[in-house]
């Protein structure tokens, strides 16, 4: 365990949901971090903090999501106002890796997370949607000097998400559409020397298709951000899942999927989260632990969910050390 992933997913871009000018119905109003911006919402001084914060409280890998964040040579159309240069992104990279510090790029590819996609979010499907999302890929692998994995977002794209329901414009692919367009992501990353990992929340709601066709070379950042244990909060879990649980089904179901995986010889990274309970990460890990073979329990990783800019250091702060502590459980 002492070659695992301690990881911290960071934001460079944020477009990932609302489009800037939603309209929403009567009595909802979107978080205003929720909906894009066209003006990059990143602050490298924050970046900067949080990384040093970071490896300080041990972690060994750092999720880069990079959407807009980038002025991609291939696709500068895709650029808002302050988008960074692939050099900037390039020399970050090395200088992360320079401290020991594996650096994954991560592009959500789902349709109902791909705003940053820009006058292409709508296209999903079509030939010139899938040759960009394959120029972007490419170019990322060769930004990230031929990055080990390349994390490919695909969660929430169907129609059992709440807040799915809030977005003017849906689309999502379903039954072997999804499959056969995801496996043309994966090959792109492959041909670029890189390892697909994707969200797996897919595995919670159709689970044997998805241990039927997902294959074993796929990394599965499977998620659950909240921190009930068979109904008990705080410290305590129970990996058997014994007592009454039936006020909580959804999160039986989610937990329930880690021990599946598993057991069908899966690599997991399991995520967890700042953004719902502070404590979810601690408790994520001493379960993942538990119910996890060591030899496909790659790590854990810690989200927070927020842009990186100066009101959300603190939240990006408490997320590296509660994943300091989330280590601890499993060394």
């Amino acid at each position: 365990m002492n070659n695992m992933y301690f990881g911290q997913l960071l934001h460079i871009g944020f477009n990932m949901f609302h489009d800037e000018k939603s309209s929403f119905p009567k009595g909802y109003t979107a978080p205003a971090h929720l909906i894009a911006s066209s003006k990059l919402r990143f602050d490298e001084d924050v970046f900067n903090k949080t990384v040093d914060t970071a490896i300080e409280n041990g972690t060994n890998m750092i999720v880069l999501d990079v959407g807009e964040g980038i002025r991609y040579e291939s696709h500068p159309e895709l650029a808002v106002e302050g988008s960074l240069s692939p050099e900037w992104m390039y020399n970050t990279v090395k200088s992360l890796r320079a401290k020991g510090v594996e650096v994954v790029p991560k592009l959500n590819f789902s349709l109902t997370h791909n705003t940053w996609l820009g006058q292409y979010k709508r296209l999903g499907t079509q030939p010139i949607y899938k040759q960009v999302c394959a120029d972007i890929i490419k170019e990322v692998c060769e930004i990230f000097d031929k990055p080990k994995m390349f994390h490919l977002g695909m969660n929430d794209e169907n129609k059992s998400n709440d807040w799915i329901k809030y977005k003017q414009f849906v689309a999502f692919r379903q039954f072997m559409l999804w499959w056969r367009e995801f496996y043309e992501l994966v090959g792109v990353c492959e041909e670029n020397g890189a390892r697909a990992a994707l969200w797996s929340d897919l595995a919670n709601i159709c689970t044997d298709d998805y241990l039927k066709y997902m294959s074993k070379d796929i990394v599965q950042f499977h998620y659950y951000y909240k921190n009930f244990w068979c109904n008990y909060s705080g410290d305590f879990t129970d990996v058997q899942f014994n007592g009454d649980t039936s006020s909580i089904p959804v999160d039986r179901t989610v937990l329930n999927t880690f021990v599946k995986l598993n057991r069908a010889g899966y690599d997991i990274i399991p995520t967890g989260s700042v953004s719902v309970d502070e404590n979810n990460m601690e408790n994520l890990a001493a379960f993942a632990k538990s119910v996890i073979d060591p030899s496909h329990l790659l790590g854990v990783m810690q989200t927070t969910w927020l842009p990186m800019t100066p009101e959300n250091l603190p939240a990006y702060e408490k997320a590296s050390e509660k994943l300091a502590k989330a280590k601890a459980k499993l060394l």
